[in-house]
Order: structure tokens, then C-alpha cells, then sequence
């Protein structure tokens, strides 16, 4: 048994090295929360450092191990709980866990190893250990929720809510019934210590691989972002939009109703390139798209077409609503106080309509409808620019193209 100890020891330090030694590597790396691997490296070195106090051939004292090692476990926790705050952008609760682990220390300083105080001493460890993993598992909850489901957010917080639970309820039962055997040394042989270090070991498995899939979520979010996001604008890109029409024609035709699509061209800016540079000119789209997305509607679909184009997708809008809502964007627009310098950059833009009715919707094509907005648009340009043109053909040629 003591040989079956040693070796699961031995594992659990190994394990938490190469964890650490990964997390310090990420975080030089990945380039997503270096502050967060470091802290998740923190909790590796202190879960190996502690399983390294009971190996044979140091030598160290059961009464110097066994809180050294308690209070490792718990700063492990605590730099848990503030890595994945920092990784989620939530509140780290700094002061909080300085005051616990400060009366923790405190704790293990007054308490002495006698068998008799041996229940104040998993009182006061399980108790904190405990709330540190359940504040730390519900403030997980609510921070994956703002990028996953409230059902997935839940199933990786799931360990340390458990584990939390768990100590807490140790924590309830000791002071209920304050247990009377003798301390555990993990270092002798003693199945209570073999299962003890198995459970550790599928613990900080399991910690691990919850750390991992956070990372791997946020990775495959962001290269989401990356393939339907404009890098300039941060709108929608073209792949991105092309594939909103198709979602949006799926919805139709289970609730057929009126569409609208709206494609805007900047006025002139070719012109506004030349005159105050590329630079400038960038600056000037982003603006505008901060303007479109913020005029929008939130049902509506806002994309960047290409160049200077913008498109924005209308659900539910008739002819009626579509046009007050491209007057709005070109008045939004219009009213923006630009600047280069101490000189005012007069920016417009002309909007080409077009509506799909009701009637129609089974048989809708957006590429049809994109086209009779450009001719609206190229309408729009021709009268002058800075104004709404509605295409206001028969609704039947919508029924022309793909």
C-alpha cells in the first residue's frame, strides 16, 4: 500500500508539473488570457508542490506538511477561481479571498495537530476550500453564459460546484459531528490514502480538461469571428451575409412574411480617399459602420458588401417600413460631426431598396432582390446621392433570378 501511495503521489506531481509547464507555454503563446494561464500554472505548482511534501526521503514533519499542504490546496482554488475570473473578464473578488486566506493561515498557526482539534482544523479548511470552488463555480455559470448556453455553462462549472458542495457539506458534518480519526499521512499505507489520492487525481484530470475546453470554446469562437467578420468594420462580411440570407429564407418559408433589403454606397468617397488619404478613409468607414449598426434595428442584419457597400436585411419590414428605416440610417449618417483636423468631413450616403411582399415569400430569391436594390441604388446615386430610392416595379420581376 505504501508502495501504491508513493506512486500515485509521484503521478499527481508529475501531472501537475506538465499541467503547469502547458499553461506557462500557452501563455506565452496563445496570445488569449496570459494572465489567466499564468494564474492556472499557479494552481498546478501548487497542487504538485503540495503532493511533493509527502514523498519519502524529505523528511518533513506531519505537523509542517499537512498545513502547508492544506493551505496550498486552498491557493490553488483561490488562483483558480481569479484565473478564470481574468479569462471571463469578471470580478476577481481580490479582497474576499486575501481576507479568507488570511484568516485561513491564521487559522493553521493556532490550531495544533492534537487528535482533539483535529475537526476545528477540517472545519476551518473545508469550509474555505468549499466556498472558494462554489463562488468560484457560480461566477463561472454566469460568465460562460454570456458565450454559451445556460445547459453548457452549467455542465463545465460542474466540477467545482460539485467539489464545492462537497466540502461544505464536510465542512457542515464536522462541526455536526466532529470526526475522531487519527490524522491522515499520506505518506504511510492506509486505503483511506490510496482513495483519497485517486479522487485528487480525477479532481485536477477533471479541472484540466474543464481549463482546456474553455480555452478550445474560446479559440473556436474567435475563429468564427474571424471567418464572418469584417476586420475593418467588424461587421458582417460578405460570406457572412450570403449565409444570413440563406438562414433568413429558411425562416420564411416556415413564416412567410414581408422582407426588405436596403444597399448603401458612400457618397463620393473615392473623392474623400484622395483628398484626406487611405487612412483617413478607413477611419471613415468604421465610423459609418458604428452608425448603421447602432441606428439598426437589433432583428436587423447589418453586413459590409465590399469597398464602400453596405447591406442591411429587413425581416418582417413591407414597403412602407423599410423606407422610414433607410431615411433613418441616411439621416444618421448625414448628421455624424466627421473631422480631420479642424475640418468637417461632409459624409452621405445613397440607399437603394427593394421589398419582397408577403405573397411572394415562398418563392424568394435574395439574389433577385439584392439586385433590384443595387438598381435602386445606382438610381439613388444618379439623382444626385444622399437620398433613399425605393424600387417600386411590380412585384412579380423579384421572381427573376436565383
Amino acid at each position: 500500500m505504501n508502495n501504491v501511495n508513493n506512486t500515485l503521489l509521484a503521478v499527481l506531481a508529475v501531472q501537475a508539473a506538465l499541467c503547469g509547464a502547458g499553461w506557462w507555454v500557452g501563455a506565452a503563446t496563445l496570445g488569449l488570457s496570459r494572465s489567466a494561464a499564468l494564474h492556472w500554472m499557479g494552481l498546478c505548482l501548487s497542487i504538485g508542490l503540495g503532493s511533493v511534501l509527502f514523498m519519502p526521503g524529505l523528511d518533513v514533519p506531519l505537523e509542517l506538511s499537512l498545513p502547508t499542504r492544506n493551505l496550498l490546496v486552498l491557493l490553488g482554488c483561490m488562483l483558480l477561481r481569479r484565473g478564470n475570473a481574468l479569462f471571463l473578464r469578471g470580478d476577481t473578488a481580490d479582497l474576499e479571498q486575501a481576507l479568507l486566506l488570511a484568516v485561513a493561515v491564521l487559522a493553521m498557526l493556532l490550531i495544533g495537530m492534537e487528535p482533539g482539534e483535529q475537526w476545528v482544523r477540517a472545519l476551518t479548511l473545508s469550509s474555505a476550500i468549499g466556498w472558494v470552488l462554489l463562488r468560484g463555480g457560480i461566477e463561472l455559470v454566469r460568465g460562460l453564459m454570456r458565450e454559451h448556453s445556460w445547459a453548457g455553462a452549467l455542465t463545465i462549472s460542474l466540477p467545482m460546484l460539485l467539489l464545492g458542495a462537497a466540502l461544505m457539506g464536510r465542512a457542515a458534518s464536522a462541526l455536526v459531528v466532529p470526526p475522531q480519526s487519527p490524522m491522515l499521512d499520506l505518506s504511510q499505507p492506509s486505503s483511506a490514502g490510496t482513495g483519497l489520492l485517486l479522487t485528487a487525481l480525477l479532481v485536477f484530470s477533471t479541472t484540466q480538461l474543464m481549463l482546456l475546453y474553455l480555452v478550445i470554446m474560446r479559440l473556436v469562437r474567435r475563429l468564427r469571428e474571424v471567418a464572418s467578420q469584417d476586420p475593418l468594420t467588424r461587421l458582417l462580411n460578405r460570406r457572412a451575409w450570403m449565409l444570413a440570407l440563406q438562414a433568413e429564407r429558411v425562416r420564411m418559408q416556415r413564416h412567410p412574411c414581408a422582407t426588405a433589403m436596403a444597399v448603401i454606397d458612400i457618397d463620393g468617397f473615392r473623392h474623400l480617399n484622395q483628398r484626406y488619404g487611405n487612412a483617413q478613409g478607413d477611419d471613415l468607414l468604421q465610423q459609418l459602420a458604428r452608425c448603421l449598426e447602432e441606428t439598426a434595428r437589433a432583428t436587423d442584419v447589418v453586413a459590409r458588401l465590399g469597398a464602400d457597400q453596405f447591406g442591411v436585411l429587413l425581416s418582417d419590414t413591407d414597403a412602407d417600413g423599410a423606407t422610414e428605416a433607410a431615411e433613418r440610417l441616411r439621416q444618421a449618417v448625414a448628421g455624424l460631426n466627421l473631422r480631420v483636423g479642424e475640418e468637417r468631413v461632409p459624409l452621405t450616403i445613397s440607399v437603394g431598396v427593394a421589398v419582397q411582399p408577403a405573397d411572394l415569400a415562398l418563392q424568394l430569391s435574395f439574389s433577385a432582390l439584392q439586385l433590384r436594390a443595387d438598381e435602386a441604388l445606382s438610381s439613388a446615386k444618379a439623382g444626385g446621392g444622399n437620398r433613399v430610392q425605393i424600387d417600386r416595379r411590380p412585384a412579380s420581376l423579384a421572381l427573376a433570378g436565383a
